[in-house]
């Protein structure tokens, strides 16, 4: 699940295929047809719009190794497939990363398969050109299968490579794509999520919550306690307003909003009566809030402008989707329906809503 770089739409994927909402009209896009094979449960999205570009481009990966490139067409407010091939040895294409930051025409990207390949690409939106680059493939005595990647911001734009199940924290140079360092974490890792300016990274550890680690040392920090676990399934975790925060999902319906410094929660989100919160995700707006909150330094309009996006995304789906299946880990599993009332509130409604709940927690403190 991810927001487009304008915050303006959020694509999500599944049991039942890829869904895009415009949401500011508050409505479900028209996607092409597609054949069956690309329709497949799908199982990442990443949007590779770079800064300067007028048009969104979203690309995402299926259960069966499909890697499809859509781009959107605002006069229509519709998407066009411009690409689509198997990748791997056909097996779930797990996680995709971009390297979004490059002015070169076609923007570089990364994916991750549950049959242990690791390949990065370029693409060409407009040639609607994909083309390998590098690629990697661990043989079966490596319990290495990639959950999370992350392009460094280097010059000569290193990978990051997560594995679930041994734990490791991969470095692989960028231009002979030589594994440079590997860092052993405490945990296995559910999913991942990195600041690179500050070289830190915060994993699901699939026990009782969220770990934060150094990326150039593999140094546990600190970590972010939810609950011991009920149920083991990947969960997502996000950093937020500009790194202060850590935003995760957990197994008992309640999404989390950390203190990154402090590991404190700052608040907790209900989300449904039962059921997990296995998918989170954050945008980020150009312009910088004014105005703080206690003496860390929180931006006020930012921590709104967190939670409300957080609220829109719970909402959006409830509204427009009621019950949604979900497929993590070769399981099946259901999440009940959000309780938002009858409608989807407006965005005022929410910003209203946002604006109750902070005032009360800071009366409160």
């Amino acid at each position: 699940m991810a927001f487009s770089p304008k915050g303006t739409l959020l694509a999500s994927g599944g049991e039942d295929g890829l869904k895009i909402w415009d949401l500011h009209a508050m409505k479900e896009l028209r996607l092409p047809d597609q054949n069956p094979d690309e329709k497949n449960y799908v199982a990442s999205v990443c949007w590779i719009t770079k800064p300067y570009e007028s048009v969104d481009t979203l690309c995402y990966g299926n259960g069966t190794g499909f890697l499809v490139f859509l781009q959107h067409r605002p006069s229509q407010n519709e998407f066009d497939i411009i690409h689509s091939c198997r990748i791997g040895g056909g097996r779930e294409i797990s996680t995709i990363a971009a390297d979004r930051g490059s002015h070169d025409a076609s923007t570089c990207i990364a994916t991750g398969t549950r049959d242990k390949y690791v390949q990065v690409w370029t693409f060409d939106a407009n040639t609607r050109t994909l083309l390998p680059c590098n690629s990697k493939v661990y043989g079966e005595n490596h319990e290495v299968i990639p959950k999370a990647l992350a392009f460094n911001n280097n010059n000569e734009r290193d990978l990051y490579v997560f594995g679930i199940y041994d734990g490791g924290l991969y470095k692989y140079a960028g231009t002979k794509f030589d594994l440079i360092v590997r860092h052993q974490l405490r945990t296995q890792i559910g999913n991942a999520a990195t600041d690179l300016n500050s070289k830190l990274c915060v994993v699901d550890n699939a026990k009782d919550g969220f770990d934060l680690y150094r990326m150039d040392t593999g140094m546990f920090v600190r970590g972010f306690t939810t609950r011991d676990a009920t149920r083991i399934n990947p969960k997502n975790v996000a950093f937020a307003n500009d790194s202060r925060a850590v935003v995760s999902g957990s197994d008992h319906s309640i999404a989390y909003i950390f203190e990154k410094n402090t590991g404190h929660v700052l608040k907790m989100l209900q989300h449904s009566k039962r059921g997990g919160v296995e998918t989170v995700t954050r945008w980020k707006p150009k312009t910088k809030a004014e105005g703080s909150v206690a003496s860390g330094g929180w931006t006020f309009l930012g921590f709104i402008e967190v939670v409300l996006k957080i609220v829109m995304l719970f909402s959006t789906i409830a509204y427009f989707s009621g019950l949604i299946n979900e497929k993590l880990g070769g399981r099946f599993y259901e999440l009940p329906k959000v309780m938002m009332g009858p409608a989807a509130p407006n965005h005022q409604e929410l910003q209203e809503l946002i604006r109750q709940a902070v005032f009360s927690e800071l009366q409160d403190k």
